[in-house]
């Protein structure tokens, strides 16, 4: 039986390196769901999707190499989906964030207080931050993305 680490794409390596935030257990975690969705992807329907990115001028291919095209690029870059800095949270309320994030995932925690310290959130305790709300959603995804959902706590507050 083949190990999914023996079937993984340098495009695999790059896209868990980049939202990874530099964790293992992260990068391990989206290398294993993009293996496990490319098996469920018929021969048909990925050269539809290639083809369809070719169409848009998103990338170039020929038989041996697939790369961004210079158009490709530039919505790479200018993507906020691919961005790990996020929009500042609207003012409609203010929020109490708290997580817990394991000592293996050090990388991520950094991560996370340093987008809060982007927001000037003021920290409270090293865990425990205080600032404007609501977060956003793509904020709320990516952390999910991350596998640290179940540590982390936002709580509105009330007078």
């Amino acid at each position: 039986m083949k190990h999914y680490l023996d079937e993984v794409t340098f495009s695999d390596m790059i896209i868990g390196f980049l939202f990874s935030s530099r964790s293992l257990g992260s990068y391990r975690k989206i290398i294993y769901e993009r293996v496990n969705d490319r098996k469920k992807l018929s021969k048909t329907s990925f050269n539809r999707k290639l083809h369809y990115l070719k169409s848009k001028n998103l990338i170039q291919y020929d038989k041996e190499n697939v790369s961004l095209s210079d158009k490709g690029k530039l919505f790479y870059k200018n993507n906020t989906q691919f961005k790990n800095k996020f929009n500042k949270p609207k003012k409609e309320h203010e929020v109490i964030l708290i997580f817990d994030i394991p000592e293996s995932k050090r990388k991520v925690r950094n991560w996370l207080r340093n987008q809060l310290k982007d927001w000037d959130f003021t920290m409270i305790q090293m865990s425990v931050w205080r600032g404007d709300g609501p977060v956003s959603q793509e904020f709320l995804d990516h952390v999910a993305l991350l596998g640290i959902k179940k540590c982390v706590k936002i709580f509105k507050i009330q007078k």
